[in-house]
């Protein structure tokens, strides 16, 4: 009886101290970053290269990309999709993306930064395609389905071959793209 006696004497006396001990977490409503660098072509003789630097200013890790939205006189082209990084508070890490372009002519781009769970999008930026790329079917390319939604593809080619472009095109709705080859 005494040690219940006790145990509840002590729970009386602990209680507002236990009580006065609240903590708050609180999560800013934007979770962004800043856009340190961009770089790109202004005149283009053969395949566009777009290079993004981001820094993460937030103080939370996640995951990140860049969409790179190209136009032409107001209308949609193509968009081309960096690889996706985790970026880890207070990181920044350069974003790549190539584009091929099939015709000459005044192009703009927009990127399209998924950052965390955000979409932040910048003013449009312009670049004309001077010449476009002749591609040459030099590179024999298998594939094989994997287990667990892999593919394992195979270049070959009966040249020495060097400053090789693979780039996804024809994105299906399936989410899968199709591989062009370039050289």
């Amino acid at each position: 009886m005494k040690k219940y006696l006790a145990f509840v004497i002590a729970l009386v006396v602990l209680a507002p101290y236990a009580r006065g001990m609240i903590i708050e977490v609180a999560v800013g409503s934007r979770i962004g970053g800043n856009m340190e660098h961009f770089e790109m072509n202004e005149n283009v003789t053969g395949i566009q290269e777009f290079e993004t630097q981001w820094y993460n200013s937030q103080s939370v890790s996640c995951m990140s990309r860049m969409g790179f939205k190209i136009m032409k006189n107001g209308e949609f082209v193509d968009t081309v999709w960096s690889e996706e990084k985790e970026m880890l508070p207070g990181v920044s890490d350069s974003f790549f993306g190539y584009w091929s372009p099939e015709e000459k002519g005044n192009y703009s781009i927009r990127i399209k930064i998924h950052h965390c769970h955000e979409i932040i999008e910048t003013e449009a930026m312009n670049f004309t395609v001077l010449s476009v790329p002749n591609p040459r079917e030099k590179i024999v390319m298998e594939t094989e389905n994997l287990p667990g939604h892999k593919i394992k593809v195979t270049l070959s080619s009966d040249e020495d071959l060097k400053d090789v472009a693979i780039i996804p095109k024809n994105t299906r709705s399936d989410g899968c793209s199709q591989a062009k080859k370039q050289t």
